[in-house]
């Protein structure tokens, strides 16, 4: 099999699992994009024999609002940077779709990824890279199966269970599985996996995202750095014991600004 034919195979998986993901995300897509064979994409994208990235961009809308749309893009370069992502966000704003994914071939320069963060206000554009999207992982038989819920259902089970919020188990954002599903901070994924004994086990996940606030990072750039000059300054003659004496207060006070990003964040940290 030569590279082009290895190319159009690659991203006929890749096309098929991004409308898988769109369907599963409760998006309208038609059969005949779920199940598209290998000879029907060749004849469609790559009749001579390359295949025509920029043909691949399709919009979906959601089942219970089509006011609700979503654009996927599949920039050529094998390094995206600004100009594509920029393009990319005039064609939203001239459709009035405020939401994107963008699958990228090897890399996304940090300029573009910049971009992208900055208009997250207005607009959510996704990135992933081909690689991740050559299986959908969900149909893997180690992956529980997953369930987004809307707020209707997220309130039933917190009345249910007598809990709050921050009482939940955590899921990050940047996990695969909520990747795929799309998942914003907040919403509650339901995940039902095998039990012997009761047949199945069903558990519930918040979730929740990495990013930590500018003064969380100030505090610990400040800490640190007063740990940093404590020990600096502790003559080399004392022993472990003395060293932590006079440095615990310091210690201390770095412990519990990690606790509290943990709880805040969901995610653990490392000075």
């Amino acid at each position: 099999m030569d590279a082009d034919a290895r190319e159009i195979t690659r991203l006929w998986r890749v096309y098929r699992t991004v409308h898988q993901m769109c369907h599963d995300r409760n998006y309208l897509v038609a059969s005949s994009d779920l199940d598209r064979s290998l000879d029907k994409f060749k004849s469609e994208y790559a009749p001579n024999g390359k295949v025509d990235r920029a043909r691949l961009t399709f919009v979906v809308q959601k089942k219970d609002d089509p006011t609700s749309q979503m654009f996927v893009f599949f920039p050529d370069d094998k390094s995206v940077g600004i100009k594509p992502i920029k393009d990319y966000i005039a064609k939203m704003t001239k459709e009035s779709v405020t939401s994107g994914i963008v699958v990228y071939r090897n890399t996304l320069t940090p300029s573009a990824a910049k971009v992208m963060s900055q208009i997250s206000g207005k607009y959510r554009m996704e990135k992933f890279n081909e690689a991740d999207l050559l299986v959908n992982i969900t149909e893997h038989e180690l992956v529980p199966q997953h369930k987004v819920l809307n707020d209707e259902q997220k309130r039933e089970i917190l009345k249910r269970y007598r809990l709050k919020e921050t009482q939940l188990p955590r899921i990050q954002q940047d996990d695969p599985v909520a990747r795929y599903y799309g998942m914003n901070r907040g919403q509650v994924v339901q995940i039902i996996r095998p039990s012997e004994t009761a047949g199945r086990y069903v558990t519930y996940r918040m979730c929740m995202n990495r990013s930590i606030s500018k003064r969380t990072l100030r505090d610990i750039a400040r800490i640190a750095s007063r740990l940093t000059l404590h020990l600096h300054l502790i003559p080399s003659r004392r022993s472990p014991a003395d060293v932590f004496v006079s440095s615990r207060s310091v210690i201390s006070e770095a412990i519990w600004v990690c606790t509290s990003t943990v709880l805040s964040t969901g995610s653990a940290m490392t000075l």
